[in-house]
């Protein structure tokens, strides 16, 4: 896994990641949640650049216990915020369709948010980073990853629920990012 809680500075990047979406979308990942991760662990938008034009999709620590899941609605930020995590590993999915945002833990749906209306900001120019701010280039995270997953589709509670428990086998309908740490 993916583990910058060591106490040196790391993030990873993908370069070239898909980002044609249209009002789907899922990420799910193992994260082992510390007490002091706070800031955009995960996310997708063009390196440095914070703003509705480039900013596609984000998994925001906001302080202890609280995770968000935003996903860039054409300049219209939707959420899912869930505010009761322990710390340790746990497996989270955002989930994004035209009706919701979902947010899951463990396998389980913990909170709703409005859904995508115009689409999914596509960013050719988008870079995905884990464990740093992809808005910027100096707040990073200490959460350690593990089995990111990046679908074109919104997952259903079912899949949410097997993939928890299962490894992927390739190829999956709709998995267009596969990242194992």
């Amino acid at each position: 896994h993916f583990d910058p809680t060591d106490g040196d500075v790391e993030f990873a990047e993908i370069d070239t990641p898909f980002y044609q979406f249209n009002k789907e979308m899922t990420v799910e990942t193992w994260v082992n949640i510390q007490s002091t991760d706070i800031g955009a662990g995960l996310g997708q938008a063009t390196y440095a650049v914070d703003n509705m034009t480039s900013n596609v999709w984000l998994i925001h620590f906001n302080n202890i216990n609280s995770i968000t899941f935003y996903c860039n609605d054409n300049g219209t930020w939707r959420a899912a915020t869930d505010t009761a995590i322990s710390p340790g590993w746990h497996h989270i999915a955002g989930v994004a369709s035209a009706d919701k945002l979902e947010f899951y833990l463990d396998g389980a749906l913990r909170v709703t948010g409005t859904g995508i209306s115009t689409g999914i900001v596509n960013n050719s120019a988008s870079v995905i980073n884990f464990g740093k701010d992809v808005r910027n280039g100096f707040r990073f995270c200490k959460a350690a990853f593990d089995e990111v997953r990046i679908w074109n589709r919104a997952l259903c509670h079912a899949e949410i629920k097997h993939n928890y428990n299962a490894e992927l086998s390739l190829p999956q309908n709709g998995l267009v990012g596969y990242y194992q740490f």
